[in-house]
């Protein structure tokens, strides 16, 4: 149970994800932006759906074929444009009342902001007709956080609870990681490469959480940063000059 909620999953990871989120208080009921978006919609209704692209962009990937996977990676600023995404249906006298709503952000290519001499920082919007006049003006949406963790992760659903490992490929079909697994879990070595199959980073897993020492490499192979981990949180870090 959470709070008054009663939450049931065909994974275990999903349902610790959802826990680990409540208690973090990183839920949709306190974010700004999906309240804003959710005033779209009636207070109650029969069936609500909400899709937050960026969020799901990873998940999509892993139910798709290579092809498919190369092809949402050369346009993921084309399918994370769509950050919010809505479908209701209200009961009415005549049956339902359908509403649907989403939430675009224009894309703009590196490219574009070269040109323009900007930096791009996480997502921002462009007003074409400011484009068209030659403005270099643009409004910024939000904002990278300047301290991005280097050996963050990314998120890792796996679908076969009987799995001995998981792993991820390159658009060239090189592997991009691998992660041995138990019980649905992350448990026991975990292994990156860069895309000229180089090794990225090392680490161990213990029960779905970081554990001991995890080493970042540059293309070289030359130590950037070595970090200890205890039951998923850092104990000591240390970054080679």
């Amino acid at each position: 149970m959470i709070s008054n909620f009663v939450v049931f999953s065909t994974h275990p990871q999903v349902l610790e994800s959802m826990i680990d989120d409540y208690l973090e208080k990183r839920t949709l009921a306190r974010s700004e932006d999906f309240r804003s978006f959710r005033n779209e919609f009636e207070n109650e209704s029969a069936a609500f759906i909400y899709i937050n692209t960026p969020v799901l962009f990873n998940s999509m990937k892993t139910l798709a074929d290579v092809t498919t996977r190369a092809s949402m990676e050369n346009n993921k600023d084309f399918i994370v444009c769509f950050r919010h995404a809505g479908f209701q249906l209200v009961p009415n006298k005549e049956g339902f009342k359908t509403l649907f709503a989403e939430k675009f952000v224009e894309p703009v290519s590196k490219q574009m902001a070269g040109k323009s001499g900007m930096t791009l920082q996480g997502s921002i919007e462009l007003d074409s007709a400011a484009m068209e006049s030659g403005d270099e003006i643009v409004e910024e949406i939000e904002k990278a956080p300047s301290d991005a963790d280097p050996m963050e992760l990314p998120y890792i659903y796996v679908k076969n609870l009987n799995a001995k490992f998981y792993e991820e490929f390159f658009e060239d079909n090189t592997t991009h990681f691998k992660v041995d697994l138990k019980g649905g879990f992350k448990d026991g070595s975990f292994k990156e490469y860069y895309p000229t199959s180089k090794v990225k980073m090392t680490g161990q897993f213990k029960r779905d959480k970081h554990d001991g020492t995890w080493r970042l490499y540059d293309e070289t192979g030359k130590l950037l940063m070595k970090r200890n981990y205890a039951e998923g949180k850092v104990t000591k870090e240390k970054v080679k000059d």
